[in-house]
Order: C-alpha cells, then structure tokens, then sequence
C-alpha cells in the first residue's frame, strides 16, 4: 500500500493527463463539448 504523499502525487499527475486528453480530444471533436 503506498503511503497518502504517494497516492497524492499520482493522483494529480493522473488528473492533470486526464484534462489534456480531454482538452485535445475537445480540439478535434468540438462538437463533443
């Protein structure tokens, strides 16, 4: 089990990947909005 620090810091660089996806898929597919 990773420690809190660990997951944290996962989770946000996972997060921060998600938004950019999300952002260039928005770009090539506006009309998904």
């Amino acid at each position: 089990m990773p420690d809190k620090a660990t997951a944290l810091k996962v989770l946000s660089e996972l997060e921060c990947y998600v938004s950019q996806y999300l952002n260039q898929k928005r770009g090539i597919f506006p009309e998904l909005n």
